[in-house]
């Protein structure tokens, strides 16, 4: 803003004078006070003869916080990319432990990730004299490779529900959404029913009771809006749910299960391509 823009607008200050009220005064003079943090002036209306002075405070304006479903789905984010990239390195090195154990290190010469026809993914160890295109790693394979082994990801329900079964996520859901809080006992039953049904066969285990019934509701639910924003949502906003957002995000220490230390590690572990493409392949 230039100067004389500047100066339109310092000069724009109603007249104090109840039977003028005239909308431009000239200010006069001017002084900082306070280490530059206020500004008094001294003005005056040419229209009634009044004199009289203003004092211009900073006043910090706070930013606004993110809504509380925004905050859930970052911290869902979060929480699901870490499990993701989990699952990825256990299927791969369950995968290289068969092989080892069947003593079968000379049969492959290839390791990686792919997905089915159905879009499932899995790591998959092959043998190979031919150029592949890793798109199409599932397709066809018996005229592609002389041997071939994979085992599946776990699915990305699965995920979500084991996420569901953890008393973190009901305790922090709670600190978030103050109008949809579950109670203490009721976080303990559903963990105790996702770890030892599921919640499929949770359902199944109720025997009519009615309460729990609108408890299994609320977790059926849960994990269906959970799943949704996983399957959509974390594609969709890609741009702000990069790299960068997982390096960065830390959970409230009051309910984050890692230490200090064990928060760095993971910060650092994400900044890999390594863990990045894991999390690419798996989301």
């Amino acid at each position: 803003m230039s100067q004389a823009d500047s100066g339109v607008l310092n000069n724009i200050m109603i007249c104090p004078n109840p039977k003028c009220n005239n909308t431009r005064t000239d200010i006069k003079s001017e002084k900082q006070e306070v280490k530059g943090k206020e500004v008094l002036r001294n003005r005056y209306c040419s229209k009634c003869d009044t004199s009289f002075s203003t004092k211009e405070k900073i006043n910090i304006i706070t930013k606004n916080k993110p809504r509380p479903d925004k905050l859930l789905m970052n911290f869902r984010f979060y929480i699901y990319g870490n499990e993701r990239v989990a699952a990825a390195t256990d299927a791969k090195t369950y995968l290289a432990d068969q092989i080892i154990k069947k003593k079968q290190e000379k049969k492959y010469n290839l390791m990686g990730w792919g997905k089915s026809k159905s879009g499932k993914v899995a790591a998959y160890a092959a043998h190979t004299d031919k150029k592949i295109d890793k798109a199409q790693i599932f397709r066809n394979k018996k005229s592609k490779y002389n041997e071939f082994t994979y085992v599946k990801i776990e699915t990305k329900k699965y995920t979500v529900e084991k996420i569901l079964s953890t008393n973190l996520y009901w305790y922090y859901r709670n600190s978030i959404l103050k109008k949809d809080q579950t109670s203490k006992e009721e976080i303990e039953i559903i963990c105790s029913r996702i770890n030892k049904f599921g919640i499929k066969k949770w359902y199944k285990n109720m025997k009519n009771n009615k309460s729990e019934y609108m408890l299994w509701d609320k977790v059926k639910n849960e994990l269906e809006n959970f799943h949704k924003s996983v399957s959509e949502y974390i594609i969709k906003l890609e741009k702000e749910y990069n790299q960068n957002f997982f390096i960065n995000y830390k959970i409230e220490k009051k309910f984050s299960p890692w230490t200090e230390e064990e928060t760095k590690s993971i910060s650092d572990l994400w900044k890999t391509d390594d863990c990045w493409n894991k999390y690419i392949v798996s989301r």
